[in-house]
């Protein structure tokens, strides 16, 4: 991943098969470590990774994390985990897990109560020195939180996505090995590609790009689209699984520079609202804006041509076309929101700050509705 070198990032990383192994000699000896994951990661961890480590180091499991960690939750183990000390905390996961993984470790170093949405407006209350030690290992390729300074939780009472967004959220470390996720089903598997792939297109067709970015997105795009394309329902061997793992740490480098832009603003509400899986509601806009984009901006995405095996603007469309029509996106969309009409309820929510105004284009109300319907009524 010599591409990756290039691009500045605090995380250290290590990504590819086997890289867990690892593990054992960032750690160390006699270390106390609180393992932040779900139910199933729980059993996976200790199933995989337990014996990596020396048996000298005391392991405490936190396996109550969902897929989407409201306010009440977070505040509730805010108040569980006040004054406990670990040397690391390793969050093994997806995106929800790790993000959370990053507040916790923030949270513990403030030595002071604070509810979660206080500690968002006043994120400078973070302190600079933290002697916990954070190790993330993604179970799912969507994300990229691994090597982001953002963590997301949500506030389902007002049923709004709340953002953390400091330096001091990244992890010290990072495992990326594609074996972590050869558990997970079609759906998961589906769900989180689509997100490192739109993750990646929202940081292309983002104000803050610039070429080295572009470059970067670039070659996550190319091993993003072409191994969910390979993706099938009871097949998606180690190869195509090392291509989307490494497209999902690629995405995260490269939002850790942009942020993310209008397809995920887009997507918040359709998620909070009515539930449509993150990953999917992110995805479902991204052809909509590409020929937006396309029919706007002559040469836009000249960057990716140059440097993929895309031959040019209709053979990249194609491909991406192929993905919505195998994996029948806008279908699995309507079955959470229904008609396009109950999306356009939602628009006043889809201008999102930090979000919708990186986009290269400005963004109004009646963009979004266009985005929405040329979404919902596309022909492949």
């Amino acid at each position: 991943m010599e591409i990756i070198k290039k691009f500045n990032n605090p995380t250290k990383t290590f990504y590819g098969l086997k890289s867990i192994n690892k593990i054992s000699n960032v750690v160390g000896l006699n270390k106390k470590i609180l393992v932040i994951t779900s139910k199933r990661g729980g059993k996976l961890f200790q199933k995989k990774i337990t014996n990596i480590l020396n048996s000298q180091n005391k392991i405490y499991f936190l396996d109550k994390i969902n897929s989407y960690p409201s306010t009440t939750i977070v505040d509730s183990l805010f108040k569980k985990f006040f004054n406990k000390h670990y040397d690391f905390i390793i969050g093994y996961g997806g995106g929800s897990v790790l993000d959370f993984s990053k507040i916790l470790k923030s949270y513990l170093s403030l030595k002071k109560k604070i509810d979660i949405k206080r500690l968002i407006k006043n994120i400078d209350n973070l302190k600079k020195k933290n002697d916990i030690k954070l190790i993330l290992v993604p179970t799912t390729s969507g994300t990229g939180s691994e090597v982001t300074p953002f963590a997301t939780v949500w506030d389902l009472k007002n049923k709004k996505k709340l953002s953390l967004n400091s330096n001091l959220l990244y992890a010290n470390y990072a495992f990326v090995d594609p074996e972590t996720t050869e558990n997970l089903d079609y759906e998961n598997r589906l769900f989180t590609g689509l997100d490192a792939i739109n993750q990646l297109f929202d940081s292309y067709w983002n104000k803050n790009s610039n070429y080295s970015s572009k470059l970067l997105a670039s070659k996550g795009i190319e091993l993003g689209v072409k191994s969910i394309i390979n993706l099938n329902q009871n097949n998606f061997n180690i190869v195509n699984r090392s291509k989307i793992s490494k497209a999902s740490l690629i995405s995260g480098f490269c939002i850790s520079k942009t942020r993310t832009s209008l397809c995920h603003s887009i997507s918040y509400p359709l998620t909070s609202v009515y539930n449509v899986p993150h990953g999917l509601a992110c995805f479902f806009s991204t052809l909509a804006v590409f020929d937006l984009i396309n029919s706007q901006k002559k040469k836009f995405f000249k960057t990716i041509l140059n440097n993929t095996n895309f031959k040019n603007t209709k053979s990249l469309r194609f491909h991406l076309s192929k993905i919505y029509k195998k994996h029948l996106v806008i279908k699995k969309v309507k079955k959470y929101v229904g008609s396009v009409e109950n999306a356009e309820k939602l628009i006043k929510l889809m201008s999102t700050k930090g979000r919708s105004d990186n986009f290269c284009l400005p963004v109004s109300e009646a963009l979004i509705k266009k985005v929405l319907h040329k979404s919902f009524e596309q022909k492949f």
